[in-house]
């Protein structure tokens, strides 16, 4: 062989390299490792479905994973992410960030990549996430959306919106509402006193007093019956009438009767319902699957959902109200 083609590592290069091996081979060992935020007396760490600490618990508090990032509040007061094997990824900042979506992830500075490289500097009043490759932003009083290389792609002229969902965002202009397409073309007219998101192609909206849904040619498809909607989840809309929720299926048909307090969506299966000042969870029958014993209830994703027994006993249970926390 040519000495002239040999590679040469001092041993300060052999080392940075044997870590970052090491580091790659943990990643590779826990990707297919479902990691849950876990919390022992007031810290927070990650282990594995069966207990199994993977980070320490050594934050004042973790966000679940996604896109492989989450995002941790240090003993300082600071918020910061990390990837799955617990190596910070960005800079700190005051306010908490939101999670990786399609990509990038909101925060105070503005979005940044799975690098933790700072891509689109925060110029705007406020924005949400990426939502099917554009953006909800607002400058001064009006709303606009941007895309992935920070153009505004659809002009600040309006005066409430939603992120795209189904094709569509929901849009306020003079007191009324419509839904828009990612060209900025008017969909739906402005003809609603609010309107939510289109979820399963369907999207809840309001008029005089009374929520029905429409579908995307802008038809009514169930009828404005209810005090109060929410968008389809997995084939089921939470609704209220005479001060009390249930959920219907798309042929408008009740399927879950009225007989909650509150009630969250559907999702892993699973809804949180209220009844008698406490949160359980039910299934698609309506069967009660964990009892009410909750104050607050988050959905469950990927199996675990965020619960609070009381402003100091809280975290993560999953569908067999395991709860992942040693106080």
């Amino acid at each position: 062989m040519d000495d002239n083609k040999l590679i040469k590592y001092d041993g300060k290069q052999l080392q940075k390299v044997g870590n970052a091996i090491a580091v790659t081979n943990k990643l590779l060992a826990l990707a297919e490792l479902q990691l849950i935020p876990f919390r022992i007396g007031d810290k927070w760490g990650y282990c594995t479905v069966d207990k199994k600490i993977v980070i320490d618990c050594q934050y004042r508090y973790v966000s679940v994973f996604s896109e492989g990032f989450a995002y941790v509040r240090d003993n300082t007061g600071f918020w910061i992410y990390v990837n799955r094997v617990g190596e910070l990824l960005s800079s700190i900042s005051e306010y908490p960030p939101e999670p990786f979506k399609e990509g990038f992830a909101l925060t105070e500075d503005g979005f940044i990549n799975h690098k933790g490289e700072l891509i689109i500097p925060f110029e705007y009043y406020n924005a949400n996430s990426f939502s099917e490759g554009l953006a909800l932003v607002k400058s001064d009083d009006k709303y606009g959306f941007i895309d992935k290389m920070g153009e505004l792609k659809i002009p600040y002229e309006f005066d409430n919106a939603s992120s795209f969902s189904n094709g569509l965002a929901a849009v306020k202009v003079n007191e009324k509402y419509g839904f828009i397409n990612k060209s900025g073309g008017i969909e739906i007219p402005y003809q609603f006193d609010y309107a939510q998101s289109f979820s399963e192609e369907f999207a809840p909206v309001l008029m005089t007093g009374s929520y029905g849904f429409i579908d995307k040619s802008g038809q009514i498809v169930i009828p404005y019956l209810f005090e109060d909607a929410d968008s389809f989840s997995e084939g089921f809309a939470k609704v209220k009438v005479d001060g009390k929720y249930g959920f219907i299926d798309k042929k408008g048909d009740i399927v879950i009767p009225y007989f909650s307090e509150n009630a969250g969506s559907f999702s892993d299966g699973f809804a949180a319902v209220k009844m008698n000042g406490k949160y359980g969870y039910i299934n698609k029958t309506g069967e009660i699957i964990i009892p009410f014993i909750f104050e607050r209830a988050g959905s469950f994703s990927m199996g675990i959902a965020y619960v609070e027994m009381d402003s100091k006993n809280s975290g993560y249970i999953n569908k067999n109200g395991v709860e992942y926390w040693e106080d």
